[in-house]
């Protein structure tokens, strides 16, 4: 009997010690992917090794990654960027990620806004949210939603903070990399509805009403204007050629439209 107790003794120990190195392997690739997000994106790991967190710049914004529980105790990977109007509260979701109604906020029809799917949408400013619904900001929404086939996603703006919610624990390194990049993007695309000197047509291209200074020059841009492709930023067409690529900060797109319409590869 002695021996039978043994061996089972034996046995757990051998299956904790398998359970404990998949644990810590699965641990030890996601502090990898942290690091080298953080040596893409300029930022650093804290945590380390049970919890990762990734902490970075953008611009004068901040970002930060990790993996959490929400209230319902369900896993999920969340990326946070600062916002700088904290007046203004929205959300955005699929139907099964929506938020809880807000008593101050008013739900806006999100097909009459032109999104191919039915999303839950709230806003403390209707006409403003209204407006920031640009078609770029759209797109990045359902990017967002369909990215890794989960066809899920949750947005929140609020207190200054952006808020993007994606269900389960994100294990591989590219699909962290892309909801960094496509959180990134919609920062941007919302930030772009909000400058001066921009108005938004129903194609997403910028129409330029004037008074727009180059990221790289940082003159007045007044003629040969040309607008990159991903962030719709504009910049002066020579300071363009001469840095080679977009100069918004992680950007790096080198395709752009000039200021009449055209694509420029």
């Amino acid at each position: 009997m002695e021996k039978f107790a043994l061996f089972l003794s034996v046995l757990a120990f051998i299956a904790l010690m398998l359970f404990v190195g998949r644990w810590s392997v699965r641990r030890g690739r996601k502090v990898k992917f942290y690091k080298s997000l953080a040596q893409r994106y300029g930022g650093n790991v804290a945590g380390r090794f049970f919890s990762p967190r990734l902490w970075f710049r953008y611009g004068t914004t901040m970002g930060y990654l990790k993996s959490s529980r929400s209230r319902a105790h369900r896993e999920q990977t969340v990326l946070i960027l600062t916002w700088p109007d904290k007046r203004l509260r929205f959300d955005v979701a699929t139907q099964d990620q929506s938020f809880k109604p807000h008593r101050h906020s008013e739900i806006i029809d999100s097909q009459e806004q032109g999104f191919s799917r039915e999303l839950s949408i709230q806003a403390n400013q209707p006409d403003e949210m209204r407006r920031m619904l640009s078609h770029g900001v759209r797109w990045k929404i359902e990017q967002l939603a369909n990215q890794l086939g989960i066809e899920s996603v949750a947005i929140r703006l609020s207190s200054g903070k952006l808020k993007i919610v994606k269900p389960g624990v994100i294990r591989e390194f590219q699909q962290l990399d892309d909801l960094v990049r496509m959180g990134l993007e919609l920062h941007d695309e919302l930030l772009l509805t909000k400058s001066e000197g921009i108005d938004f047509v129903d194609d997403a291209e910028a129409k330029i009403l004037g008074d727009v200074k180059c990221p790289i020059c940082s003159e007045e841009v007044i003629e040969e204007m040309v607008i990159c492709l991903r962030c719709k930023t504009p910049h002066c067409k020579d300071c363009w050629q001469y840095n080679g690529h977009c100069a918004t900060f992680a950007c790096n797109e080198t395709r752009f439209y000039c200021a009449g319409g055209s694509a420029v590869s």
